[in-house]
């Protein structure tokens, strides 16, 4: 009898083990996505996102994931638009779009502030869930810059200058870009260190190298230019 009596326990608990994993997961599921599925207008904390809670569980997941999804047209693999943005007006309004939010971020440090929308709006590495109004797939850094300061947009919109066939290299859009891409990394750091003073030395580094990129694609220098408010 006892044996019988272990003999019909052992299923339960094979039936209850299982039950638990599959709860465990679809839990899991519903947090990634929920986590995963930002949007610019959400208001949360850019140390929560980039640095903390949510993020740091996100990122240990699926670190590689934005870096892996460009590809060399500067759209997204992972949304299921490669080759959807191509001539050099597109890329154009992807910048314009991109130094928008850079001003906007230059605002908010201006205000005092080391962390915010403003900062998510801009650095912040996972995917949208839908293309915005411009094509962008990614908040502006990424989209601006593209992997390794190649793919993103202004890598694109620099190389359309060059002549077929030939290296862009050497073109002065693709210079002042490069030295672009550069400025960016250190005012992501002061911002995640709460270094007010070190988000605005590096802001303004960065501003001065974005104002002259802007200028080399034909568009107006001035970040303050209402174009970009």
């Amino acid at each position: 009898e006892d044996l019988s009596s272990t003999t019909q326990t052992k299923p339960n608990l094979t039936c209850l083990t299982m039950t638990t994993v599959l709860t465990s997961l679809i839990a899991l599921l519903a947090y990634l996505s929920i986590s995963y599925a930002w949007t610019v207008n959400t208001p949360v904390s850019r140390r929560e996102v980039l640095a903390g809670g949510t993020s740091a569980f996100v990122a240990a997941l699926v670190p590689a994931l934005p870096v892996s999804a460009f590809d060399g047209s500067g759209s997204s693999a992972y949304a299921g638009k490669s080759n959807a943005v191509k001539d050099a007006d597109a890329y154009k309004a992807r910048v314009i779009a991109d130094a928008k939010d850079f001003h906007a971020l230059g605002n908010a440090i201006d205000r005092g502030e080391t962390d915010g929308d403003d900062w998510v709006t801009f650095f912040i590495q996972y995917p949208r869930r839908e293309m915005d109004d411009v094509g962008r797939a990614y908040a502006a850094n990424l989209d601006l810059v593209g992997e390794d300061g190649r793919g993103g947009a202004g890598f694109l919109l620099a190389g359309t200058f060059g002549k077929k066939g030939k290296p862009t290299e050497t073109l002065p859009q693709m210079k002042q870009f490069m030295a672009l891409s550069k400025t960016l990394p250190a005012v992501n750091a002061a911002g995640k260190s709460g270094d007010l003073a070190k988000a605005k030395k590096a802001y303004a580094k960065a501003s001065e190298s974005f104002s002259s990129f802007l200028k080399e694609v034909g568009l107006p220098e001035s970040l303050s230019d209402p174009l970009y408010n």
